[in-house]
């Protein structure tokens, strides 16, 4: 029986692989690759590291009958090419309005998870309706696992990203999977990980994130309403992230996916499809009056 679930797995992603729509466009004169399935309003799906699209295959396929749902990869990672000067939140931010501007959406919704979480509270485009934040290294002083703060101290990242790929790839998919990791996942994320220019945009990324960190709250309010969706056991990124952006942002809530860890949206994408479909559906209610 376990065999069957697993190779029911492989065929439901081969075959999502197959309906969805992979698309390049031009971005700040660079390609970029994105995936779009389904109709309706659109929702942006924006990854961490060492991800890439991929990792919002199961997701995109619990939201298709609702919204129209694109998975990006972000400039230098999976096979969108770099942008020179862009890998900070602030400018991944900017790079991400102009994407919208590029694909002429409106009324989007921003899903960030990982580093795509900051970007997208950062995104200030008139065409962000609202926000969900998951997982990520939203607080300067909010608690982080062991091994980032080992990469942060004296910025490990560069020698660690550089030499020992393999390492850091395996203790990511021990760290970030309730379960024993997904093949067919893990597969489709070392073809990108393994690739040096991808790891040496990924040391500009935590550089950059890490100078910013401390002046980024203060604007996470950007994009409009937030959700801070948040993994109740993610190994990396405590619930106290979560907790400050709902402090931090006004109107922002925080809900919390019990047992949850760091991939939620793959392990778990139908519970967090149905959060989203919630959240959406706030933001469609009319205002009430006075």
């Amino acid at each position: 029986m376990p065999c069957f679930h697993a190779l029911r797995h492989v065929v439901q992603t081969a075959s999502f692989q197959r309906r969805s729509m992979i698309a390049h466009v031009q971005v700040a004169g660079r390609t970029v690759r994105l995936s779009r399935v389904g109709e309706g309003p659109p929702v942006v799906c924006l990854h961490g590291y060492p991800d890439d699209l991929s990792v919002f295959a199961r997701l995109q396929e619990a939201l298709k009958g609702d919204f129209e749902v694109l998975a990006v990869d972000w400039p230098g990672l999976g096979s969108s090419e770099a942008v020179e000067g862009v890998a900070g939140p602030t400018a991944l931010a900017a790079w991400l309005a102009e994407l919208l501007d590029v694909l002429d959406l409106d009324d989007v919704v921003l899903l960030g998870h990982d580093m795509g979480g900051q970007p997208a509270l950062l995104c200030a485009s008139p065409r962000v309706r609202g926000v969900v934040a998951m997982n990520c290294l939203a607080m300067p002083d909010g608690p982080t696992s062991w091994e980032l703060r080992l990469l942060r101290f004296g910025r490990l990242y560069g020698p660690v990203l550089r030499h020992f790929a393999l390492p850091v790839f395996l203790q990511c998919m021990w760290t970030f999977f309730e379960g024993r990791p997904d093949p067919t996942l893990r597969r489709a994320l070392w073809r990108s990980f393994a690739r040096q220019p991808v790891r040496e945009q990924l040391v500009r990324m935590c550089i950059a994130y890490d100078d910013e960190l401390p002046d980024l709250p203060a604007r996470y309010a950007a994009g409009g309403p937030v959700l801070a969706l948040w993994s109740e056991r993610d190994h990396h990124f405590d619930v106290a992230h979560g907790s400050g952006i709902a402090r931090t942002v006004p109107g922002a809530r925080l809900e919390i996916l019990p047992g949850a860890r760091h991939w939620v949206v793959w392990e778990r994408s139908d519970a967090v499809a149905d959060r989203v479909r919630a959240f959406v559906a706030t933001l469609r209610a009319p205002r009430r009056s006075g």
